[in-house]
């Protein structure tokens, strides 16, 4: 067998084989033609056809601020800075970014039939955009800081994006940009909401950027930029205390054994220590409409965030809640929460507020899934109204001041701030009188709990209740020491939630006093959260 095989692999080893002609021409004439059809065929796949399937050019488009979305004959590319094919011809480029002024141009676009999958044709486009809209840029990004603010815990994963340097730097590098003066209010203003060490970085940086008008922070920069800051301590000493309360605890640490700061924070017990609540002048009419019963206050200050009897704490301890004094005007309080069925005479005379109008006024983002759930005007018609949000609040305010006598054409109605909360419930409200979750089951009826020396029921306990103001957690840190503050905001600093005070049938007596502060989102319906107007001078 072996023998065999050896001699089958002889006699293969001998195998020639031979081509014949064809089409009368010899192998080696064909063969070469052959060849060179599929080198040809190798060389037009490569150097032509892509050219011919897909025949244009590679934009590159920028912008300055970037971050705008490209979009050619109505089709979304993607944000800017991008790369991407765009087929020959006529095309319509247009870019668009939010609060600037958007920007439509016609191109003819190129192409390239020879090597273009090696070396397309490339086009560069860079734009500057203009600022068409900036109070709405400062409040969507102040909106957007506020809501990050809200987050007590921010962990490695889930960093705090910086926002204020990114609108900051976005104007200022705009065409044509100058309004400086409304970039420093704005940051001015978003200061109440930094309290943590990334809110500050951000808030810092942007302040570095706008000092150096969106030039590089040089040493002589910063050094200015610091006597600035230096020159605004003597002026307001709470700033240290709020740079103090953003700081991470290693730093607080370091800082509170310092003398300089120990005496501050002296300076600062000693202006508490002085102040003493004062009554002025009761000017506020008393008035009844609608139902609604409203009791004058008198002007006055008082500390605010500091109980009766209480002794302020440190300012290391107290952190965000740190007192401070304040003064507020006379007003007229609603003598109670506002009843259903007090706001079943409001539905009436205004139908777009009806529980029929749910998802009509929840598409506006005036009222979330929950409003006026379980609706009746005659169950429970003396229990306060709840399920209702700020705006559905506000306008029920807004409609009483439609209906107010000529002789107060000089006043409004509308919801109380919080200084003026506090000011009404910090007349010997008791909170073992009032209803909370020791004493009550769930929600009860206006009145049930004791009134302040005034005669205004119910201002802690029974329902939440909400105030004007937006809430800022570094609202307090930013207060004079003198008195003086105010919680009014240009028209861009809207927040991202609304304050609220006075705790609920389901809060303890110890977790809620009528200094405690709370907020909610604007739009939130709960059983817990009711509201009662003001009266006040416009």
């Amino acid at each position: 067998m072996a023998k065999k095989r050896e001699r089958d692999e002889d006699d293969l080893s001998k195998v020639r084989v031979r081509l014949k002609p064809l089409l009368g021409m010899q192998p080696g004439l064909y063969l070469t033609i052959l060849y060179a059809f599929v080198l040809a065929l190798i060389l037009f796949l490569f150097l032509f056809y892509p050219g011919i399937r897909r025949n244009g050019s590679v934009l590159s488009v920028s912008t300055n601020p970037s971050g705008a979305a490209v979009f050619v004959d109505g089709q979304y590319l993607g944000a800017t800075p991008l790369t991407h094919f765009v087929p020959a011809g006529s095309r319509s480029l247009e870019i668009q970014k939010p609060y600037y002024a958007p920007i439509k141009e016609q191109l003819s676009v190129g192409g390239r039939l020879f090597g273009s999958l090696f070396v397309p044709r490339r086009a560069v486009l860079s734009f500057a955009l203009r600022v068409s809209d900036l109070s709405g840029l400062l409040s969507h990004a102040f909106g957007e800081v506020s809501r990050w603010s809200m987050i007590d815990t921010v962990v490695p994963n889930y960093q705090v994006p910086p926002i204020l340097m990114h609108t900051v730097r976005d104007a200022a590098q705009s065409k044509g940009f100058g309004d400086y003066a409304a970039l420093a209010l704005f940051l001015k203003e978003a200061a109440r909401d930094v309290h943590n060490p990334y809110l500050l970085r951000d808030f810092l940086s942007a302040e570095g950027f706008l000092y150096a008008r969106g030039g590089a922070l040089t040493p002589a920069s910063l050094l200015g930029m610091t006597l600035a800051f230096a020159q605004a301590v003597r002026a307001n000493p709470q700033l240290v205390l709020w740079v103090y309360a953003s700081l991470p605890e290693a730093a607080q640490t370091a800082i509170r054994n310092q003398a300089w700061f120990q005496q501050l924070e002296k300076s600062y017990l000693d202006a508490l220590g002085s102040a003493r609540a004062a009554s002025g002048a009761t000017t506020a009419p008393p008035l009844s409409l609608e139902g609604v019963r409203f009791i004058p206050l008198p002007a006055g200050s008082y500390v605010m965030g500091l109980a009766r009897g209480q002794k302020p704490l440190d300012p290391a301890d107290a952190g965000l809640d740190s007192p401070h004094r304040e003064t507020v005007g006379s007003f007229s309080m609603a003598r109670t929460d506002v009843t259903n069925a007090q706001f079943a005479r409001f539905l009436a005379a205004n139908p777009k507020w009806g529980p029929g109008q749910r998802e009509a006024l929840k598409e506006e983002g005036l009222v979330s899934s929950d409003y006026l759930k379980d609706w009746s005007a005659t169950k429970g018609s003396n229990d306060p109204v709840t399920y209702v949000s700020y705006y559905a609040a506000r306008a029920y305010s807004d409609w009483l001041t439609t209906l107010l006598p000529s002789y107060l054409s000089g006043w409004s109605v509308r919801l109380p701030s919080e200084a003026e909360y506090e000011w009404a419930a910090r007349m010997n409200v008791d909170p073992r009188t009032s209803v909370f979750r020791e004493t009550a089951q769930g929600l009860e009826p206006v009145e049930s709990g004791a009134p302040n020396t005034l005669g205004i029921y119910d201002l802690l306990g029974d329902v939440w209740e909400w105030c004007d103001n937006w809430y800022f957690p570094a609202d307090y840190l930013l207060a004079p020491w003198g008195g003086g503050a105010s919680f009014e905001t240009p028209s861009f600093a809207k927040g991202a939630e609304k304050a609220v005070r006075g705790g609920s049938w389901a809060s303890s007596r110890e977790s809620v006093t009528y200094t405690t502060r709370a907020s909610q989102p604007p739009t939130w319906c709960t059983p817990f959260l009711g509201f009662r107007p003001v009266l006040v001078r416009k």
